[in-house]
């Protein structure tokens, strides 16, 4: 298969996955959310050395790459995942989704100074404030009935795109040897670790329901929105720049905010479909004025 077919089919699957898991986050979260996240990340690490020992690939880690392991763990499980996790009992799965959606502005902002070969030019400028526009335009707080600690979820959730948006960054810069699937056994283990750590302290752990619903829930996060969905994002990293990748955190929310109003009753309503257009323009501007240029050239 033409390695761009392959690229933009794990693109769209990816898309389709993540899109799934804000609903599922929300069902799964309950009163322990830290322990929740716990679960979803340990169980995600087993299945994949699993994986990595059913198709006889290496599972150990490779001593010279811990250092990108625990930026990993700290960045995007711990800081990224846990506070989103903290968050989630506060607000909507698709206001969560969509705030997501300022990912690439940060991305960008750390892969201006940390990246010298994605620096920030006009295109990608007027991408940024097009998606940034639409995200707003999808959600407005103040005419949402969330509950008295919605402001301060959605200050933690801004907390947690930056401490995954800068671990990314730093992934490609330094970790472009790592292999994909261990990159994510470690870091997933070193993250669940720190936040079973917390859950101890500050969660009524024990209290965590083992009916269907939420036990379902925290199988599909682990298995799909974890150990498929990161490893192909990360394989996707090392095909693809980092801030053309990061847009997926625009597509994500248009989805994840129909699965939140088709099951969970959360609001979707014109101002969504219009903030929607304006985030699909954002994404695909840099690709059409790419066209544009290299069709006058």
């Amino acid at each position: 298969m033409n390695q761009g077919y392959r690229v933009a089919g794990v693109y769209v699957m990816l898309v389709i996955i993540w899109s799934s898991t804000w609903m599922f986050m929300k069902i799964s979260v309950g009163t322990t959310p830290f322990f929740a996240a716990t679960l979803r990340f340990v169980i995600a690490a087993m299945a994949l050395a699993f994986f990595q020992k059913v198709t006889r690939n290496p599972v150990l880690p490779e001593r010279s790459h811990l250092n990108i392991y625990l930026i990993v763990g700290l960045g995007n499980y711990f800081v990224g995942y846990g506070l989103t996790y903290w968050a989630m009992p506060f607000i909507y799965s698709n206001i969560a989704s969509l705030f997501w959606a300022t990912f690439p502005v940060q991305v960008a902002v750390f892969a201006q100074f940390l990246l010298p070969n994605e620096k920030l030019n006009l295109p990608r400028i007027l991408s940024l404030i097009l998606a940034i526009t639409g995200s707003i335009l999808i959600f407005d707080v103040r005419s949402l009935d969330m509950g008295p600690r919605a402001l301060e979820g959605l200050i933690l959730v801004v907390f947690s795109i930056a401490g995954a948006a800068c671990s990314n960054v730093l992934i490609k810069k330094h970790g472009q040897e790592v292999d994909a699937v261990r990159l994510n056994i470690y870091g997933m283990l070193i993250g669940g670790s720190l936040l079973f750590a917390i859950s101890l302290i500050i969660e009524p752990w024990r209290s965590f329901p083992l009916d269907f619903t939420t036990v379902g829930a925290t199988l599909y996060l682990a298995f799909l929105g974890s150990a498929v969905a990161f490893t192909a994002y990360f394989w996707l990293l090392k095909h693809m720049e980092v801030t053309k990748l990061s847009y997926i955190t625009f597509l994500i929310p248009i989805f994840a905010s129909i699965l939140g109003w088709v099951f969970l009753q959360e609001i979707l309503g014109g101002k969504i479909i219009l903030g929607a257009v304006f985030i699909l323009s954002g994404v695909l501007l840099p690709d059409l004025w790419r066209k544009v240029v290299n069709s006058h050239l």
